[in-house]
Formats: C-alpha cells, structure tokens, sequence
C-alpha cells in the first residue's frame, strides 16, 4: 500500500459523513491507498454511518477512548503503508492534495513529516504550522499577541511588516500560514496533526509513532521534535488548504473534561522536553499553571 488515511473518531457523526465523502472524492489517484476508521467508543451513531454509507473503509473499533496518539498508531501498527496520512474527523479535503505530496517526499528523502494549510468553514486562516514550545513563545500567547499578528498579517500586510516577522522563528510560522498561495514548502519545527502526512520510515525510527503517554494536545509537537531529533525535516506543504471545522481556541466555551486533558499531556510533554528543574522547565510550569486556571480548572 502505498498510503493508509488514518481518521479517528470519537461521536463523531454531525462530521463523520462530510469527511470521509472528501477523502473519497479527493483521494489519491497515482497512488494505491486504503482508508481506516479507528473509533474510540463512541456512543453515537458514528459506526453506523461509516458501516453504512463507506462499507469500504476498514474500521478499528475500540471499547474505550485511547486518545488520539494511541489510536492513530494502532491504525499505523494494523495496515503496512510506505505513508501514513492523519485526517480529523472534522476536516475535509477540497482537493486531491495526497498524490502531490507522496510525490513530493519521495523526491525529498530527508523529508520525514509535512502538515497542509487549514482553513475554518468560512475559509479564514487557521493557524496550521508553529515553532517550538519555549518559555518566551508562550509567554507571548498569554498576553494574546498573537491576536495582534493576525490582524497585521490579515490586514497590513506591507512587505517591510511581513518580512522581518519572518525574520523570528516565533512567528515565522504564523506568518507563512497566511501565505498558502505562494505554495512551496517550508521548514518549521512541527504541524498540526489535523491534517499530517508521515513516512513509515519516520515513524519507524522515532519509536512507532507518537508517544502514548500523551492522551490528547500536544502529541504531534512531540511526534515532530521526536523525529527532528532523528535527523528528518518538518514542515508545511502549502497545497490546497484542508477545511478544519473546530480547533482549540474557537469556541468561547471549553469542557472542563478537555482542559484537564490538555493540561495532563501538557505537563507530561514539559516534564519530558525540558531538563527538570532548569531555567525553562520552570517557567514553562509557572505558564502551564496559569493556563490551566484560565481554562477552570
């Protein structure tokens, strides 16, 4: 096989149908592919859906919520595929962006992970591609400046402005995803797994995939450090954007249940990627607290 298109689920059906109908219109053409459903216990009609309408896709069902990192490798461990493409379950291909990209990393053997742009509903930029957690990136995120960029970016967007953002690693990112027209590909340190296409030989060297400890949030900047660390490049490949229906931040309104979810994989990921007790560990902890009593709980 030469890609699995991996979607988990979790009640998912107001989305699931839309999805996987985008897969199936937009899929690879040049490319041999199967898609695979891992479902984590939902109780909705999600199976339902997919048994009846995509009696094709392979499904994985699950007696508990495993997480996202979790299930997606048991998707990776049950199919063998040269690539792996991880697709939301509230996400949908507007074009067939797969047989570009295979080609692209077959042609760039030291490529190991590339994200797409996303875009919401409405087809506003969705922030897709972002440089690494450090103490200073998040102390910027606290006081809301990233509001501020998007307005420049968005807005004034003046090459003097534009240009020495992109000067500075922490917003590079942020500023290029506003650019997905000028296609390309660029380097950044991870990308969203909304939307991710990994080499099985990447995802082979970095352990199987991502690291299981981590339930929800922060998975894919630990699976792209993780394979970083390994000599491959990251980056966005700015094809055609993939529609992302939610993201963290969107809705006003959060569940506690979720917060506390981020927050666990949030603190296991800082006790894993910073040395313990150092400048960075520190304040990192001081910006997790602050976070999570932000969030409510």
């Amino acid at each position: 096989m030469d890609i699995c298109i991996i979607v988990v689920s979790y009640n998912s059906s107001k989305t699931i149908y839309n999805c996987l109908k985008s897969l199936f219109d937009n899929s690879p053409k040049q490319h041999s592919y199967s898609v695979v459903l891992v479902d984590n216990a939902s109780i909705d009609d999600t199976l339902e859906i997919v048994r009846r309408e995509f009696p094709e896709v392979k499904i994985i069902s699950n007696s508990k919520n495993l997480g996202f990192g979790k299930a997606n490798n048991q998707a990776m461990n049950f199919v063998k595929a040269n690539f792996y493409y991880l697709h939301n379950s509230d996400a949908y291909l507007q074009e067939n962006i797969l047989d570009k990209a295979i080609e692209f990393m077959g042609d760039n053997n030291d490529v190991g992970i590339v994200g797409f742009p996303l875009v919401y509903p409405d087809l506003s930029v969705q922030t897709s591609a972002y440089s690494r957690s450090k103490p200073f990136k998040w102390f910027l995120q606290g006081i809301k400046i990233d509001r501020i960029a998007k307005f420049v970016v968005s807005k004034v967007s003046h090459p003097f402005i534009v240009n020495n953002l992109q000067r500075f690693s922490v917003s590079k990112s942020f500023v290029k995803s506003y650019n997905f027209a000028e296609g390309g590909f660029f380097e950044v340190d991870w990308v969203c797994g909304a939307a991710m296409l990994i080499k099985d030989r990447t995802r082979v060297e970095v352990g199987g995939g991502f690291d299981e400890n981590i339930f929800l949030y922060g998975e894919d900047e630990d699976l792209c450090i993780e394979a970083m660390e390994k000599g491959w490049k990251v980056g966005q490949l700015m094809l055609c954007p993939v529609i992302h229906d939610f993201g963290w931040g969107q809705h006003k309104k959060t569940s506690k249940k979720v917060a506390l979810l981020k927050w666990q994989s949030l603190l296991y990921f800082i006790n894993k990627r910073f040395e313990r007790y150092s400048v960075s560990w520190f304040f990192m902890r001081i910006f997790l607290f602050i976070k999570k009593k932000s969030w409510g709980i």
